[in-house]
């Protein structure tokens, strides 16, 4: 299908036709978060539609596309018992009642490429002062190119070497004041940028012979990845990724310092949504470490004390005690513990 037919397509949707995509009960909370004036950021580029939807927790990024005559709904909520969520159908009712509030990217890249070089300069001096952020975002962008290089280059090192290590250390020093700064603006982009240098470091670790100065590095830039994750407001999709990518270096920490600091970003109290999740994802990696006959006992005993912790944080010690019971030889030290705490060792299984 081309782009004029995918966008024939979208001008002749009804809501009659979008009412048979969903369940009664989505189609109603969509049009209602339409109504509200939930949606907002309305856009149409070619055969897509986009906008953003505010939920009862966070905002929603949403999209719909036409594609081989079937429209394709795509939302960063966590709802998936059907194709379309409330978000997806608020979207389609803004569109087919008021397709006017939505911008139309192409025909701004249409007007665009009819300026000529001083009329582009005074519209993008216009947006500057409009929106100076803009300068900032373009400078993030350059410095981040700037940061991986500075990492490229104190990570070429050999830190078995004596005569280098100082001069690592000095780089180090300076890259904590970078660090300090993404600390300060607590944002999505600062914390992409830690976890880009703090996935960078570990994928170096295990070549590298690292000195304690490099290694009181690294567990300040874990400490600083967790704190401004723990701040972090960010749509569910993308927190489900950062979950994932916590207990991966969890499982890869070069030390047990290093792991007790991550472990703050993954054992913490949840919603129940969270809590699930993050529950699953511990479980599956230690089932899965159970079939490897290669896995060691360190790391399941490191992952089973990993769920504890969660469990503790939210209070669910009917799964504690559970899990205590059915996996005594990684954990039965905290299990003993425990049950001194609540005055009932008799209970222990000896």
């Amino acid at each position: 299908m081309s782009d004029s037919s995918a966008r024939d397509a979208l001008l002749d949707l009804k809501l009659n036709y979008v009412k048979q995509l969903c369940s009664d009960k989505i189609y109603a909370r969509g049009l209602k978060y339409y109504k509200d004036g939930r949606v907002s950021n309305q856009l149409i580029q070619n055969n897509l539609l986009s906008c953003q939807v505010q939920g009862s927790q966070f905002n929603y990024d949403v999209n719909i596309k036409v594609e081989n005559g079937k429209l394709i709904p795509n939302c960063t909520c966590p709802y998936d018992f059907e194709d379309f969520c409330k978000h997806s159908i608020s979207l389609l009712a803004n569109w087919i009642i008021h397709p006017e509030q939505f911008t139309d990217i192409d025909l701004f890249f249409e007007e665009m490429e009819k300026k000529n070089k001083d009329e582009l300069l005074s519209i993008m001096k216009r947006w500057i002062h409009l929106y100076p952020d803009i300068v900032l975002k373009y400078y993030s962008n350059q410095s981040l190119k700037g940061l991986k290089n500075k990492l490229q280059y104190i990570f070429s090192f050999d830190g078995s070497e004596s005569y280098d290590v100082p001069t690592i250390i000095q780089e180090l020093k300076d890259f904590n004041q970078i660090l300090e700064e993404y600390e300060k603006k607590n944002d999505l982009e600062s914390f992409n940028n830690i976890k880009y240098i703090v996935e960078f470091c570990f994928a170096k670790l295990p070549n590298f012979d690292y000195a304690e100065d490099i290694e009181s590095f690294i567990e300040m830039l874990i400490k600083i990845y967790v704190k401004v994750f723990q701040n972090l407001e960010v749509d569910w999709t993308i927190k489900k990724e950062i979950h994932e990518f916590n207990l991966k270096i969890f499982i890869e920490s070069p030390t047990d310092t290093i792991s007790e600091i991550i472990s703050k970003a993954i054992a913490i109290p949840y919603f129940e949504t969270e809590m699930d999740f993050v529950e699953n994802l511990i479980l599956n990696k230690i089932e899965l470490n159970k079939k490897n006959k290669k896995s060691e006992y360190y790391l399941l005993s490191k992952l089973v004390l990993l769920i504890l912790d969660l469990y503790e944080q939210n209070k669910d010690y009917e799964k504690f005690t559970y899990l205590c019971e059915k996996e005594p030889r990684y954990c039965y030290n905290r299990y003993i513990q425990y049950l001194e705490s609540i005055g009932a060792f008799d209970k222990a299984i000896l």
